[in-house]
């Protein structure tokens, strides 16, 4: 049983009105970079097309009197199967009596807490990073890159802009699809932002200052996104140590299509099992359920959720190892 110690609640001497409760800043945190599905079942199969039979010119002649030319399309299939996440505190009468603070409200929050905590860790592990998304390709201090390389952001002379396009390009060349969203780490962003070739571009804007919107508009995608998220790096009972989630360093460019379903393309999703308080993923406000349990007068406080994590095409994505010096 998890639940807030007595002393956690209670400051015998001196009183205080103030508190002190460090919580990461929400908007630290990515969100959901790829689009949610919600399904109504825990598993089931999806539809994997073969890109070829819409990419090769099928049409023939029909001459008098003839049949028209005859095509397929071919499928095959993969499978999503959604995990349940659960995590819950407890609260006994006595500590909340004794309480100097709302110590319901305080539970709600460090458990919504842990759930964006959660997410985070989890979409930037099976989503976003290294090895993920087939050959890596990685920054490199030299106007000629070569194979898998690109100039890193902040080298003299490298055109972010222009490396953005050189790498959309491949892309193009593979699934007919242009990158549309950018994922940063804080360094990443950093130097990027301030770098000669973005001050140049940013002339033509009407923009004072280089934020995301504006230098995704420079760089020719829909969205950038910067991973400002922190974490725990030391085991509980150990010195605190914290790091950034996802690498200061590195990046991510992709395809995400903006209102995903189990029928169209993008780089991956986020199957949600519904059935099962599905909408609480994600959430600033998850469902956090009340559960009374009368026999050692306690009151349990509990979320749960219910998802998977799929990339659908490496084709589509691209991990940027090394974006800055």
């Amino acid at each position: 049983m998890a639940n807030p110690i007595p002393s956690a609640v209670h400051i015998d001497v001196p009183l205080t009105n103030l508190a002190i409760g460090i919580f990461q800043d929400p908007a630290n945190f990515l969100g959901t970079v790829f689009p949610l599905a919600p399904v109504d079942k825990q598993s089931n199969k999806y539809w994997v097309w073969d890109r070829g039979d819409v990419l090769r010119d099928n049409l023939q002649v029909r001459q008098p009197g003839t049949e028209s030319a005859g095509t397929e399309f071919n499928v095959s299939s993969s499978s999503y199967y959604c995990d349940v996440f659960a995590l819950h505190m407890d609260l006994d009468d006595q500590t909340a009596a004794n309480a100097d603070f709302d110590v319901e409200a305080r539970i709600v929050r460090t458990l919504t807490a842990n759930l964006q905590q959660h997410i985070e860790q989890q979409q930037i592990a099976q989503l976003l990073a290294s090895g993920k998304w087939g050959t890596d390709q990685t920054g490199t201090n030299s106007l000629s890159p070569g194979a898998n390389q690109y100039t890193q952001f902040d080298f003299t002379g490298a055109d972010p802009g222009l490396i953005i396009d050189q790498l959309n390009d491949t892309i193009l060349a593979d699934t007919g699809r242009r990158g549309n969203t950018l994922v940063l780490g804080t360094t990443a962003w950093t130097k990027l932002k301030r770098s000669a070739a973005i001050k140049d571009q940013m002339k033509y804007t009407t923009a004072a200052v280089p934020t995301e919107a504006v230098v995704a508009s420079v760089l020719g995608v829909d969205r950038v996104i910067v991973a400002r998220g922190i974490k725990a790096t030391s085991a509980k009972g150990q010195t605190l140590t914290t790091g950034m989630t996802f690498g200061a360093k590195t990046g991510w460019l992709g395809y995400v299509e903006p209102n995903a379903s189990m029928e169209t393309a993008s780089s991956a999703f986020i199957p949600v099992w519904t059935g099962l308080d599905g909408a609480s993923f994600g959430a600033a406000a998850p469902n956090i359920y009340r559960i009374e349990i009368p026999e050692k007068r306690v009151v349990r406080y509990e979320l749960q959720i219910a998802y998977d994590m799929v990339i659908t095409s490496t084709l589509l994505g691209k991990f940027l190892a090394s974006a800055v010096a």
